[in-house]
């Protein structure tokens, strides 16, 4: 038996007219205007906080994750990377190798992608010139409000909302 499904084209059909839409108004004039609030909004609202430091994450990552994949890439005959940007408040943990083999009984392999997974914010397996390659991004801070904006938002929403509905 074999069971097919097929999407992508459909997908990209999709991508191709969302793509080509040119938001105008009933006039036939662009919504610039309507954008310009948008960031406007969207910057007010990022500027309310400041990025800090999470040291669970951070210790995390370099106490349980990291020793557990580099052990990992040790019994795997792997590559193991753990890139730290203390500026960003990011981190990127890449594995690259022959294969991945996880033998019954053996759970070793099965917790650490299920720690990562759960602790990334974004991750990718994908083949990478004929290597299993794996990528766990995480985000290694907390918002703090330092900041109120919401009245100026509020306005802004408003604005928006009318210029969407002229």
């Amino acid at each position: 038996m074999v069971l097919k499904v097929f999407y992508r084209e459909e997908n990209e059909a999709e991508l191709k007219e969302i793509l080509e839409e040119k938001h105008i108004d009933k006039n036939g004039m662009p919504l610039d205007r309507s954008c310009d609030l948008l960031m406007k909004k969207t910057d007010l609202e990022r500027s309310q906080y400041k990025m800090v430091k999470s040291e669970a994450c951070y210790d995390f990552l370099l106490g349980t994750l990291y020793p557990r994949a580099a052990e990992i890439a040790k019994i795997q005959g792997g590559d193991l990377t753990l890139t730290l940007e203390e500026e960003k408040h990011t981190g990127k943990l890449e594995y690259s190798g022959n294969f991945l083999i996880s033998t019954c009984g053996d759970t070793l392999l099965t917790d650490f992608l299920i720690s990562a997974m759960t602790m990334a914010d974004q991750y990718t397996f994908e083949g990478k010139d004929s290597l299993v390659h794996l990528e766990f991004f995480f985000e290694s801070c907390n918002l703090t409000k330092m900041k109120d904006y919401s009245k100026e938002i509020e306005t802004l929403r408003q604005k928006i909302c009318q210029l969407n509905q002229d």
